[in-house]
């Protein structure tokens, strides 16, 4: 309308369910809390309104209700009526004109007093530029970063035994062992997608902070936007009923950006001045937007990432600047029944740098191209 409005009282309608599907007799089962809205000509805006049921049962939301310009008399009520999916099972289902459909549940909530109540959000992960007003923070390529999974209770006194986090991407999100040295009673495994804890669990919550921290490391190497999800379960153990009544369920969705950094090309060749001697090259090309200071290179062996012992023979610490190629040479020492052979096969040499803009982060920067490999021979 092209006037003002004043609505007052504006509140939900609902009703509390007992146990046997009645309506409960208290009038304070439930608690709406009311709100005043003010709308201007034409305006349209978005109203938030909270139930406080305080006992067990079904809460049904049925409408809501207001009244206009403060006068008490027009009293004003809209109820809720939501279909479900419509049925088509039966010829009958099928025939009817205006359609037969099941009962709609998204406005039915259950009540349990044995039920987690926990908060969840992510420490230490990088902004985006659309979502801050600051610089952007966004990972270079094959950078490792750290941060924290914080979950909050807001009630202690509830007996939370299980808790489990699950990745959507375990290939760029790992998580880590909390420190369970102060109780016996908790069992930690690590799985392919998280991590699940099982056992006393509120011993392991902070009791100033009520927070629980988990190590989050966050490695991705390939560029552009990536969007990560954690699926948090938690469970507590109440007096009986079905399990789904006590479980809550977290979804937490981050988005963070990747920028290209260095690339990594090994050229591998035996030694011609001492036997059992295996050099190999290593051209690394800065693609990052600032200047890379690499200070340092590792090799790794098969999947499982073991660690060589690898002699370098190019010194100092060489400043990359963007679009630039830098060549380093360095040597492994195998023994005489040992054959050599190198294969194309991605994590096997890593370049340690920093970049210029930010000198206080040391990153792992990138990754090379083949794999260095002793088998015995014959």
């Amino acid at each position: 309308m092209r006037v003002k409005w004043e609505i007052v009282g504006l509140t939900l309608r609902g009703r509390l369910l007992d146990s046997n599907n009645e309506p409960s007799a208290d009038t304070q089962a439930v608690e709406f809390t009311a709100q005043d809205v003010e709308l201007g000509p034409l305006e349209s805006k978005q109203i938030r309104l909270a139930a406080l049921p305080q006992r067990e049962g079904l809460l049904q939301i049925l409408g809501i209700r207001w009244t206009i310009f403060d006068c008490h008399k027009v009293v004003c009520e809209r109820p809720f009526q939501l279909k479900g999916r419509r049925l088509r099972n039966t010829l009958e289902q099928r025939a009817s004109k205006t359609g037969v459909y099941s009962g709609d549940l998204r406005l039915e909530i259950k009540v349990r007093s044995w039920k987690p109540r926990l908060q969840a959000r992510l420490e230490g992960w990088p902004v985006q530029k659309e979502q801050s007003t600051e610089a952007s923070d966004a990972l270079l390529q094959g950078e490792l970063r750290r941060c924290s999974l914080v979950i909050t209770s807001d009630d202690l006194d509830c007996p939370l035994t299980l808790l489990q986090v699950a990745t959507s991407h375990p290939q760029y999100l790992a998580l880590e062992e909390p420190d369970t040295k102060s109780s016996k009673e908790i069992s930690v495994r690590l799985t392919d997608e998280g991590i699940r804890l099982q056992g006393k669990l509120t011993t392991l919550f902070d009791a100033a902070a009520h927070e629980l921290r988990l190590p989050v490391l966050l490695r991705v190497d390939t560029v552009g936007v990536h969007t990560l999800r954690l699926l948090i379960l938690a469970e507590a153990e109440g007096p009986g009923g079905p399990k789904c009544d006590q479980r809550q369920w977290i979804t937490l969705e981050e988005q963070v950006g990747i920028e290209p950094a260095v690339s990594v090309t090994a050229r591998p060749s035996p030694s011609f001045t001492s036997d059992g001697r295996f050099i190999f090259t290593c051209l690394v090309e800065n693609r990052a937007a600032a200047p890379v200071h690499v200070t340092g290179m590792s090799g790794f062996c098969d999947t499982g990432l073991v660690p060589l012992d690898l002699q370098a023979f190019t010194t100092g610490e060489p400043l990359i600047e963007p679009g630039d190629s830098v060549a380093w040479t360095a040597a492994k020492k195998c023994s005489r029944d040992a054959s050599l052979s190198a294969l194309p096969v991605a994590h096997a040499v890593g370049i340690k740098g920093i970049v210029s803009e930010r000198i206080a982060d040391e990153k792992e920067c990138g990754t090379a191209g083949w794999d260095f490999r002793c088998s015995k021979g014959d």
